[in-house]
């Protein structure tokens, strides 16, 4: 069927998509920026009018306080009452305070230094070497001066540890003479928790500093107490222009975490300064985002929406054509919507592992998290689907076990994440050393049921047990996978293998799935002729076991020393944590050659590939890359491939017909050994076994897996190197 069919049958269609969302797009920029400017216009200068108002509150709240306590003392002094009368009055005034709670700025009593005698209104325990005058309340006193109420810089309480400030003021009785001093402790988390409250979208913050610049409000508590230019970055210029100015409006600084970013500072009347701290990009890009987003958005949904409508007008129009098998069309299927999730997901990747600002780093993470759930789901559907039609076949082979568990442990170690899990591997060091049956099948069993465990344990333990008996000629293995998750109701149990059910929906709302993959794993189970069971407490975990029959390749066990590397197997390729390299080998005497008629694939996989420091080229198509096979085969031995990727379905010629010709008629050794690794997106379950029957030796399927890819050059350009190395030296020797 000719697409030009397709795009002239729903031409008035197509035109009338993208007009109308060319209209929507542009009448959603003009609106929104004009908002988004005048929003950034005003938003600074709101920001410190508000902070400084209700500040300004706050601390006239806490010199009014000690004023009128103050003022109290001094009548009892002019009267000539004992110290006994001041000190019961401080503390009867501090539990007035803390039965106040929120009410106040966050007063935590009073107390003073008092004709030469500390009077503790607290109720705190000082050390008999306590030293009054030694104390930054009393500093601040000094320099304070006899009328005014001065603020001391954040400290720590001698006593409980606390970060205090603390207000004081000079007692000057009536005939002049000078009494002592009173302090008033303040929480400074109010302070802190005021700039939190009036955060910026896009990561800014406040900040307040004391008349002599310390910092008082900040949410890093580390700044508490650190004066301005003290901070790091550009802040000493900004305590600068504040020691002449008073002021800083919109002034470009890089801040104490390597961060371009906007900051306007405006002294109050108390001579303290309150600041705005905007990132740059926010600040001044938020226009060019908005445009940028709704032109993203407005395009892929029109494109999504103008390719939707091709593939059902195709659909159509293919109806009245000869009906194609289901395997066919599921594997069109998978070929179809595997390849823009290449692209969607490798890109993510790519950019992931670079610098960006930490919302569009956000966003990027949550396009991949979104991709992998919809590249499981279609997993899960395509292998249903194939299941019914019976298209599932049993393919029995010699494999060997210790492979098959790491495979699986490597697998699933992955899945741990940023999660307080612990993966425990529990081997039998008696199994065969070699099986025989379908080791696909059974890894595909295994990875659902840890695959289950992972994703419904948030925290506690993943657990792996092998074991088997001999029944004549054969090996009955038993597995079994628990874990300290949400486990099943009782109620649920007869449902746990159905599909399209996720059992506890309220519990687990959170967690995606289509609710397909145990109902696959049973039926795997049952086409290799296995059991399964499950044992389960609700609220306290879960155990899956199961068994298979599988023949004995090769009896001798797999020994103690193997299955003590199994349990204690960690990947050098594990993930830290997505967006973030792969403890990669670098690679740079690698050469490598990608095959695929999509360009926007040859940019993922190159991009992929560009951090093992490889040489890579890309062709477009079977027959240049036969010709470049060809051409590295007759020269110089630098200038050979390790490894070819090579693209399934093609145009012209498929990889599977240039593979064969690669094999089979250049006629060079180097063509006939050449590693050829079959990148496609035709990766139904099953199509593993055709390739490489068709002269390829891996299988890396579309999404590319960072891990799987990993793996493959690893194995065909790190190790086969090495090995190539070893063998030459044993020559020289």
């Amino acid at each position: 069927m000719e697409w030009k069919q397709v795009v002239k049958t729903n031409y008035t269609q197509l035109i009338f998509v993208f007009a109308a969302f060319f209209v929507v797009v542009l009448a959603s920029y003009l609106s929104i920026s004009g908002i988004v400017r005048r929003h950034l216009a005003e938003n600074v200068d709101d920001s410190i009018l508000t902070a400084q108002a209700n500040i300004n509150v706050g601390l006239s709240e806490a010199e009014v306080a000690l004023t009128s306590l103050a003022y109290a003392v001094q009548g009892m002094l002019d009267r000539g009452e004992p110290l006994d009368t001041v000190r019961s009055f401080m503390a009867g005034t501090t539990a007035w305070m803390r039965r106040r709670g929120d009410e106040s700025l966050g007063f935590n009593g009073v107390y003073g230094f008092i004709r030469g005698e500390f009077i503790n209104g607290i109720g705190l325990n000082f050390d008999a070497d306590y030293i009054p005058q030694r104390r930054p309340w009393y500093e601040a006193s000094v320099r304070g001066g006899k009328e005014a109420v001065s603020f001391t810089e954040p400290y720590a309480n001698i006593v409980t540890g606390q970060m205090v400030i603390t207000a004081v003021k000079n007692i000057v009785g009536s005939s002049g003479e000078h009494f002592g001093i009173m302090a008033l402790d303040i929480d400074p988390s109010w302070f802190r928790k005021y700039v939190n409250s009036f955060r910026r979208s896009g990561g800014g913050y406040g900040m307040i500093t004391n008349q002599y610049m310390v910092v008082v409000g900040h949410p890093n508590e580390k700044n508490l107490g650190r004066p301005l230019r003290e901070i790091g970055g550009g802040y000493e210029a900004v305590y600068n222009r504040l020691m002449t100015d008073r002021s800083v409006s919109s002034e470009r600084i890089v801040d104490e975490t390597g961060a371009r970013v906007i900051v306007s500072f405006r002294q109050m009347s108390n001579g303290w300064y309150v600041g705005v701290i905007v990132p740059i990009w926010s600040y001044y890009r938020d226009v060019y985002y908005t445009a940028g987003i709704l032109s993203l958005i407005g395009a892929v949904m029109m494109f999504a929406l103008c390719y939707i409508l091709l593939r059902i007008s195709a659909a159509r129009i293919r109806s009245d054509e000869a009906n194609r098998s289901k395997s066919s069309f599921l594997a069109t299927m998978s070929h179809e919507i595997r390849t823009p999730l290449n692209a969607i997901l490798g890109l993510s990747e790519i950019w992931l592992q670079r610098e960006l600002p930490g919302e569009a780093h956000s966003d990027l993470e949550k396009i991949y998290a979104s991709g992998s759930g919809l590249l499981n789901i279609i997993n899960d559907i395509l292998d249903i689907s194939k299941i019914e039609a019976g298209g599932f076949e049993i393919i029995p082979a010699d494999y060997d076990t210790a492979t098959l568990i790491e495979s699986v442990a490597s697998l699933n170690m992955t899945r741990i994440g940023s999660k307080n899990i612990s993966f425990e591997l529990s081997i039998d060091e008696t199994m065969p050393s070699k099986l025989h049956g379908d080791e696909l099948r059974l890894r595909q069993v295994l990875n659902n049921l840890l695959s289950n465990a992972f994703k419904y344990t948030k925290e506690g333990r993943v657990s792996f047990e092998t074991a088997w008996r001999r029944k004549d000629e054969s090996a009955v293995l038993s597995f079994a996978v628990s874990d300290t998750g949400l486990g099943i109701k009782k109620d649920d149990m007869g449902k746990l293998f159905s599909k399209y059910q996720q059992l506890d929906t309220l519990a687990n709302k959170n967690i995606e799935g289509t609710g397909l993959g145990l109902s696959i794993t049973k039926s795997l189970v049952e086409l290799m002729g296995g059991t399964i069971s499950v044992e389960s407490e609700y609220g306290v975990g879960s155990v899956f076991h199961v068994e298979f029959e599988q023949k004995i390749a090769d009896s001798s066990p797999i020994g103690a020393k193997t299955a003590n590397d199994l349990r204690h197997f960690r990947p050098t390729g594990q993930l830290v944590s997505r967006g973030k390299n792969l403890v990669r080998s670098l690679m740079p005497y690698g050469r490598v050659l990608v095959v695929d008629d999509v360009m926007i694939n040859l940019d993922v996989v190159e991009g992929l590939l560009i951090p093992y420091g490889l040489t890579v080229d890309c062709v477009t198509n079977g027959r240049d890359a036969i010709e470049r096979i060809r051409s590295a085969g007759s020269g110089p031995c630098g200038e050979r491939y390790d490894v070819v990727f090579m693209d399934h379905m093609m145009p012209e010629m498929d990889g599977l017909e240039a593979t064969r010709i690669i094999r089979n008629d250049i006629g060079s050794e180097y063509a006939r050994t050449v590693p050829i690794v079959a990148l496609t997106a035709n990766a139904l379950s099953g199509n593993e076994e055709m390739f490489l029957a068709a002269g390829f030796d891996d299988f890396l399927p579309k999404p590319i897996d960072i891990m799987r890819l990993d793996m493959a050059l690893n194995k065909w350009v790190r190790d086969r190197r090495n090995a190539g190395d070893a063998q030459e030296a044993e020559k020289a020797e």
